[in-house]
């Protein structure tokens, strides 16, 4: 169906493609993240990184706060719900976990500063969450501030 023209034939190189004479060509994409925005973010000390994989291995998700997640879909909808395997938290984070999708059934709090290496390990059974709040204690925009 898409032959190269012959030395007979009236059709130009163009028209090979499609009737219209458009032509589809598959090309690579590259995405650049810009690495300085992350090391801002860490600077803030707002911030929580998920894996997923125990000892902070796997895939990874790094979430600047505050923010609250009702559903756990990251980036290009990678769904993260009872994925997380082990985070690692900002100086100036509180992270509150839900067992459930929109913030139902507080599963556990984990103050600033920590890191979880296996979730399953700190929390028992309860390692799987649909849910979190991100806060940032005292930070602009956090919503638990003037509360």
């Amino acid at each position: 169906m898409n032959e190269p023209p012959r030395s007979g034939d009236n059709k130009s190189a163009a028209q090979t493609g499609s009737r219209d004479g458009t032509m589809t060509v598959p090309v690579p994409i590259l995405m650049m993240v810009p690495v300085e925005v992350s090391t801002d973010a860490e600077k803030k000390g707002c911030w929580v990184k998920l894996y997923d994989k125990k000892n902070y291995e796997g895939d990874s998700l790094m979430l600047t706060g505050p923010i609250s997640l009702g559903r756990m879909v990251g980036p290009f909808g990678f769904d993260w719900e009872n994925k997380v395997r082990s985070l690692r938290m900002g100086p100036k984070t509180n992270l509150t976990i839900f067992d459930n999708r929109d913030f139902r059934d507080q599963d556990k709090f984990i103050t600033a500063g920590q890191s979880v290496a296996d979730m399953s390990e700190k929390m028992g059974f309860f390692d799987n969450f649909r849910s979190m709040m991100v806060s940032c204690p005292g930070a602009q925009g956090d919503p638990k501030r003037n509360k």
